[in-house]
């Protein structure tokens, strides 16, 4: 590793501006690790992520997993300490250009009292979201992707459109297709949201050239969907969300990312497929 470049990067959710902050931010080499110094002062908790990126900063790879000290869930305000242990990432360090990337995400919560069910939820300009799929049994209508109630755990169920439009808890709502365009618009469009929604790394989705930073913390899975025949596609590749508008007499508007894509698609969705349910705050 020839030089050390340093960029700060967080993002600023759940409160104002003037509560979080991140300051004095240091990286040194030590042998075989990058010891990263930082201050987080913010209102209670933060989540904390290092991504690190080998041409200057124009793409990053992560959130880096060989990492301790003041890093994921849970990090309170204070003078802060990351040691990032290259020796396990070596692929991610082949370049002369090194940049780093601390991303700050503060996540409030929501529990269903219909269930006792709790959500991470997360402001994305004027909008509140529910930063998991919905994952509420209503009378029918829903599916485990492949029957697995494993599966529900990460992605949540996958509903019938008329059961998405009722499946949201009190104070929140199926999004339409005109609040599911002022969420791209304000991140840019189409193609500027997807990396910013969709979920980091290849924990849970397939390898792709395209990077993803979630630096909205919307945190999109890939739980795939139910054809209307009963079969099961695609998890780890695809996911697709109801909106609450119709498009036809059997289909509505829908959204969807790709493992392979550059855009979030904006598509019609057949009523009676199963897919993933994003809820809205009123």
């Amino acid at each position: 590793m020839k030089s050390i470049i340093l960029i700060l990067f967080f993002s600023l959710l759940y409160f104002s501006t003037k509560s979080q902050t991140i300051t004095n931010v240091v990286a040194k080499q030590d042998g075989d690790n990058v010891v990263i110094t930082y201050n987080l002062q913010c209102l209670g908790d933060a989540d904390i992520s290092l991504s690190v990126s080998e041409d200057g900063g124009s793409t990053f790879k992560g959130p880096l997993k060989s990492v301790s000290g003041d890093v994921g869930i849970g990090v309170k305000p204070g003078n802060k300490i990351i040691t990032w242990n290259t020796l396990k990432d070596q692929e991610m360090i082949v370049g002369d250009n090194i940049v780093f990337r601390i991303v700050y995400t503060k996540f409030g919560k929501f529990t269903d009292s219909r269930d006792g069910k709790t959500y991470k939820t997360v402001n994305i300009g004027t909008q509140t979201w529910m930063a998991d799929n919905l994952a509420f049994k209503t009378n029918g209508g829903w599916w485990a992707y492949d029957n697995s109630e494993s599966n529900v755990k990460i992605y949540g169920y996958l509903y019938e459109w008329e059961t998405a439009k009722n499946a949201c808890p009190t104070g929140w709502h199926l999004p339409s297709d005109a609040e599911w365009t002022a969420l791209t618009d304000y991140l840019g469009g189409l193609n500027l949201a997807y990396s910013k929604l969709k979920e980091s790394g290849i924990t849970y989705w397939k390898k792709t050239n395209k990077v993803a930073t979630n630096e909205t913390g919307f945190t999109a899975l890939p739980g795939g969907y139910r054809f209307e025949n009963g079969a099961f596609s695609n998890i780890g590749s695809y996911s697709y969300w109801w909106s609450s508008t119709e498009f036809a007499a059997t289909s509505a508007w829908c959204r969807g990312i790709w493992y392979y894509g550059s855009d979030v698609i904006r598509d019609n969705c057949v009523k009676i497929g199963g897919f993933s349910v994003r809820c809205i705050k009123d």
